[in-house]
């Protein structure tokens, strides 16, 4: 029987790496630091192994013995306190128990890194007050890693509905059909739907629902003050006032620079001016702001081309050559000399080119320039290895020859980028914005999202497990805050959908006074069709539910009896016990008192026996006077 390799006798559930790099800092300060690192982390429960990283920097191995992890594990199924789960999980608070799947085990794990002191972690939080050495925390990635895409699987099944209208309406409708446009509002709004009672099945299917209420704060959150309610909860106190909540974003709004990258670096910034306690917080106000940014810089020049270049070219045109002329002689001449002739074409051009090249240079971005930019580093690495001086670890330190293949891969790891999902979900939300504003323009567009759906949901396996650290499993219960910027885009693609039918279905181009003069009462209407659908749809979709959601009410039910008869039984059970004490306990007492109303009938029986017979004499009484009337 062959032996088993170093790899092959490693655990991957049970450990996190601490990328610690002392390369911008003094001796006496590293040393400083990296004592307090091993220190905390053994503190905590941690067995630590050292080895050395790339450059200058220490790989930290923090292995959680079984007891640790296992009681982590125990105390994170604490969930039906909030009502989260409905079931408790049984136990005390020294109960150790086995993760029922490998992620449950890496998120254990990463609470005992990256959580706070009081709450039973480390505090290790990477480039946040005195861990601003420490690059990363990540897991190490395993062969049998699992990616389960929930939101993307099913936009690409529904979006075979809008691919198969959309070529039928490409070959046989007349452009800017009305027929493709009313069934693509349908169809945003029959997946909108649906998925929030996906969602809602999910979160209860990965007991994951109503998660963001036992979150923990951030460690970049600042607050004033902390207090204890009558309940003995603690709150952390920071003025409203402080945050401006509004004022951000309307910034980034007025102040639109050129470039996207700068943009999310100023919509970051603000965010973190805005100081929010949790990550979900945090995460939704900078989802917010990159949506804003993502219509203007995606949305806007097809907005200008349909509602200002083509009604209005030939009118704002000639002005803006006078004005050319005026301003800048020299170079306004040039414009002024050149003929202006309006191209009807130039929206569906405009869309095309924004769809086609938009995936195709999100593919190239995403998948081909990363695994370049990592084979050029590798390179570059070991080119100044081979001439280094004795100011890189590794050349002057060497691996354990069973350890060499595993170091260099958890080495390759260590410099790989932190995946951010919110990059691929902002993806799919800006393609579906396309789908419902525009699709009249192209109905061909749906089948080539179709397509790059198909070969993004396999990349992205690739890309995540190859060119990204191994994400903390973070739970969640949903798509966070994308869910109201997909609200927002079937809200405003039915009106833009029903704008841009009503002015260039039929060949309208040339008679736009008689159309945008009842433009507001074709928009009007399509609105209030739309949150009518919206609302009939939202109605039969939450009567039809899903089995898990009924399982989930139905259980709570049963809880909620099975407590209730509990405690009856033992109310039963003891009220006989109770009763006889409380009446020997009741004639003692009185007695004592001297209370002559509450001694007469103190006795068993005594109150029962005074009752029947004043009833008795009172029939008694009746019985001759009944007889002589018979009489």
């Amino acid at each position: 029987m062959p032996s088993m390799g170093f790899e092959d006798k490693t655990t991957y559930n049970d450990k996190y790496v601490v990328l610690y790099d002392f390369g911008e800092t003094d001796h006496d300060t590293a040393i400083k630091e990296f004592k307090t690192l091993v220190a905390d982390l053994e503190e905590t429960g941690f067995d630590v192994e050292v080895r050395a990283g790339y450059e200058q920097s220490l790989l930290v191995f923090a292995k959680a013995p079984r007891e640790l992890l296992g009681n982590a594990v125990y105390k994170s199924r604490q969930d039906w306190l909030y009502g989260i789960t409905p079931n408790h999980p049984g136990g005390d608070k020294n109960t150790v128990v086995d993760g029922a799947y490998e992620a449950e085990d890496i998120l254990s794990v990463y609470h005992i890194v990256n959580w706070s002191k009081d709450l039973g972690g480390a505090g290790i939080t990477p480039g946040t007050g005195k861990w601003e050495n420490v690059k990363a925390i990540f897991p190490i990635h395993n062969s049998k890693v699992a990616f389960y895409f929930a939101f993307i699987q099913a936009y690409l099944l529904f979006l075979t509905f809008p691919a198969i209208t959309g070529v039928i309406a490409w070959l046989w409708l007349p452009r800017y059909s009305l027929a493709y446009g009313i069934l693509t509002s349908v169809w945003c709004t029959v997946f909108l739907e649906y998925w929030k009672i996906q969602e809602i099945d999910l979160s209860l299917r990965w007991n994951v629902k109503g998660i963001q209420h036992v979150k923990v704060n951030r460690p970049q959150f600042k607050y004033d003050y902390e207090y204890v309610d009558e309940g003995g909860r603690k709150h952390y106190y920071f003025p409203r006032w402080k945050k401006v909540e509004y004022l951000p974003t309307i910034l980034l709004a007025v102040s639109l620079p050129y470039i996207t990258s700068a943009l999310e670096d100023a919509a970051e910034w603000m965010t973190e001016f805005e100081n929010h306690r949790t990550a979900d917080l945090h995460e939704m106000s900078l989802t917010q702001k990159v949506f804003v940014l993502n219509m203007f810089t995606n949305y806007l020049p097809i907005f200008l081309t349909a509602f200002i270049y083509i009604p209005f070219g030939g009118t704002v045109v000639p002005k803006l050559e006078n004005f050319l002329s005026a301003a800048f002689a020299s170079v306004g001449k040039k414009f002024v000399h050149q003929p202006f002739h309006l191209d009807a074409d130039r929206l569906r051009n405009e869309v095309i080119a924004l769809t086609v090249t938009g995936q195709l240079s999100g593919f190239f971005e995403e998948n081909i320039v990363p695994m370049l930019k990592h084979k050029f580093s590798d390179w570059y690495r070991d080119y100044r290895r081979a001439r280094s001086k004795g100011d890189m670890l590794l050349a002057v330190v060497k691996d354990d020859p069973e350890e060499t293949a595993f170091l260099s891969r958890v080495r390759n790891e260590a410099i790989l980028p932190k995946y951010n999902v919110q990059d691929d979900i902002a993806e799919i939300v800006l393609q579906f914005g396309y789908l419902a504003l525009f699709s009249p323009v192209w109905p061909i567009i749906p089948m080539g999202f179709l397509i790059n759906n198909w070969i993004e949901l396999r990349s992205d396996f690739a890309k995540i497990s190859l060119e990204h650290q191994r994400p903390a499993p973070v739970r969640s219960d949903g798509i966070g805050p994308w869910i109201y910027s997909l609200e927002a885009l079937t809200w405003l693609g039915s009106i833009c959908t029903a704008a841009i039918v009503h002015l260039f279905s039929a060949d309208k181009i040339g008679n736009t006074l008689g159309n945008w003069a009842t433009l507001p009462v074709t928009v009007f209407i399509s609105e209030h069709v739309l949150l009518l659908l919206r609302s009939l749809v939202r109605f039969t979709l939450q009567q039809i539910g899903s089995e898990r959601i009924r399982e989930d009410y139905n259980q709570r039910y049963a809880n909620r009896v099975k407590y209730l008869e509990e405690l009856e039984t033992k109310k039963q059970q003891s009220g006989l016990a109770v009763r006889e004490a409380h009446r020997e306990r009741r004639k003692s007492v009185l007695v004592m008192e001297r209370d002559p109303f509450w001694t007469k009938q103190v006795h068993d029986g005594a109150s029962e026996l005074a009752g029947i017979t004043l009833i008795q004499q009172v029939k008694r009484n009746e019985e001759p006077g009944d007889q002589e009337k018979k009489d």
